[in-house]
């Protein structure tokens, strides 16, 4: 009867368990650096979003707080000239008294009027920087001092009863940690006073866009 031969296991020599460390050690240490690799690339990565969520945010509030002026101001500025066309309507009324309707109570019940509502785009205009501040826009405080010189709760006014500007130019900055955006807002007398802007990037590439 022929008896089956069982293999005879050879117990492990010191070099065989040397080479069997180094090669789990280099697996370990091969493994470990690919693992610090691919930290590193995805903060890289998420810093990098982070940066561009950022700069998109601040570029989209500068936008939207460019048409909040924009349309302010536009307004403000329609309103300024009906009151101003209020002044020759009295001059009117007292040339030919009988020839006109309106009465100088009544004219001046249209220019307190006006005046109330420009009071009220006042307050939306407020409103609408507080919306803007609530989407995370970075918002300096001299922005809600308005392009207009403000007395008490509503506008100083000149002789002839309309709002005073600050400035015909006048600088905003919004700044974020990774970004800073620089506005420079001017206003151009036409027939009626109109608002451009013009924008640059602080301490990246300079970029210009309205």
């Amino acid at each position: 009867m022929i008896s089956k031969l069982e293999p005879v296991l050879k117990p492990k020599s010191v070099e065989d368990w040397r080479i069997q460390g180094s090669v789990t050690f280099f697996g370990l240490l091969g493994t470990l650096i690919l693992s610090f690799m691919m930290i590193l690339f995805l903060y890289h990565h998420s810093t990098n979003l982070r940066q561009i969520r950022e700069r998109s945010l601040v570029y989209l509030c500068a936008k939207e707080f460019y048409l909040t002026q924009h349309h302010f101001i536009d307004k403000i500025e329609a309103i300024n000239l009906a009151l101003v066309s209020t002044q020759y309507l009295k001059v009117i009324t007292l040339l030919f008294p009988g020839n006109i309707i309106l009465t100088g109570s009544s004219t001046q019940q249209i220019q307190e009027s006006l005046k109330k509502l420009q009071n009220v785009l006042l307050i939306s205009y407020m409103k609408n920087l507080s919306l803007l501040k609530k989407k995370s826009c970075p918002l300096p405080l001299e922005s809600y001092t308005t392009p207009y010189v403000l007395s008490g709760w509503g506008f100083q006014r000149n002789s002839r009863q309309q709002t005073v500007l600050r400035a015909q130019n006048w600088k905003v900055i919004m700044a974020k940690p990774q970004t800073q955006l620089l506005m420079h807002f001017q206003v151009k007398a036409t027939w009626k006073k109109t608002v451009t802007s013009k924008t640059q990037e602080l301490g990246l590439n300079k970029v210009q866009f309205f």
